[in-house]
């Protein structure tokens, strides 16, 4: 797309601009050589597969750059019927060539009905590009209860090179 700019400068008189049609303009493609790059790799990684019925749960999502240049991608968390999101459910993360990114968020299973019930589902993370992965979480009547300020240590303190055996 071609632009045009103008500045204007204090000028005491009359100015007229004139404008023309510009030519159309085409391009065509040539040759397309894809250049084998997956742009970007993405995991999910709760702090706890398992735990009780009023906690929080950390978890941590990589993200990185497989390209040699800066790039932007939008990370997705879909939405889980009867479990908050704290962090929200959608993420823009720009990117240095190579660069890995970890996104932090918490989990918190709504009001209950049944206090001696387990609760299980399936956390999912994507792309826009279309790569994914998930994990099932579960909150159960004798998991360990994490507190949100436990949580909220927890996740400040987590990095996913030292995440426990779930």
């Amino acid at each position: 797309m071609l632009l045009t700019q103008w500045e204007f400068y204090p000028y005491f008189g009359d100015v007229q601009i004139k404008s023309q049609k510009l030519p159309d303009v085409s391009a065509k493609i040539i040759e397309l050589k894809p250049h084998g790059i997956i742009p970007f790799e993405i995991n999910v990684y709760p702090f706890k597969n398992t735990v009780g019925l009023n906690s929080y749960l950390p978890v941590v999502i990589t993200s990185w750059n497989n390209t040699p240049y800066y790039t932007s991608n939008n990370i997705y968390i879909r939405e889980i019927t009867g479990i908050e999101i704290i962090g929200g459910l959608k993420h823009l993360l720009d990117y240095a060539p190579y660069e890995k990114k970890e996104l932090k968020l918490m989990l918190k299973l709504n009001k209950t009905k049944q206090e001696n019930e387990k609760y299980s589902s399936v956390l999912m993370v994507y792309d826009q590009f279309g790569k994914m992965d998930s994990t099932n979480i579960y909150f159960t009547p004798f998991g360990k209860r994490i507190s949100l300020k436990n949580g909220s240590e927890i996740l400040d303190t987590l990095s996913t090179e030292f995440l426990p055996n779930n």
